[in-house]
């Protein structure tokens, strides 16, 4: 398991967030109603040009939208099972990490998604304590998880 790899679950969430909120902006905006106006004459002599505004629903705006809420869903369900698989991943990772101040650090850190200082303040020490615990680690098992997984066909 490498830092990267960890960093970017919390980057995935995010993302998630993104796109939910998108999905819901577009349809707050559903069913828009637009108006126009049009030249017509006065039914009777002497047939005055007049300018008539008419409203209706935008129906073309409608199916444009429904398409770009259906690709964003696409989307978001593709990059929902990535970060489910990710998640899967490294709560594996941090589970199988023995010792339990360092499986409360990257449990804080990657799942919970808090920052350093947190974590830090949660564990009663200095935030670049915990990131060089969590980087230490990662140099000295990071590698061989890594390696067992690429073995396995992970």
């Amino acid at each position: 398991m490498t830092k990267e790899r960890l960093e970017q679950l919390i980057s995935l969430r995010a993302e998630i967030k993104e796109l939910n909120r998108e999905i819901a902006a577009i349809r707050s905006r559903n069913n828009e109603i637009v108006t126009d106006k049009v030249q017509a004459s006065s039914h009777e002599f002497p047939y005055t040009q007049v300018n008539i505004t008419i409203r209706g629903l935008d129906t073309k705006g409608a199916k444009k939208r429904r398409a770009a809420i259906y690709k964003k869903q696409i989307m978001l369900e593709k990059r929902m099972v990535e970060a489910q698989i990710l998640e899967a991943d490294i709560s594996e990772f941090i589970n199988s990490i023995h010792n339990s101040e360092i499986r409360r650090i990257f449990h804080g850190r990657y799942e919970l998604g808090m920052t350093w200082e947190q974590v830090g303040n949660a564990l009663h020490c200095d935030r670049t304590t915990v990131e060089k615990k969590a980087s230490k680690y990662l140099r000295e098992h990071g590698e061989t998880a890594e390696s067992s997984e690429t073995a396995a066909g992970v």
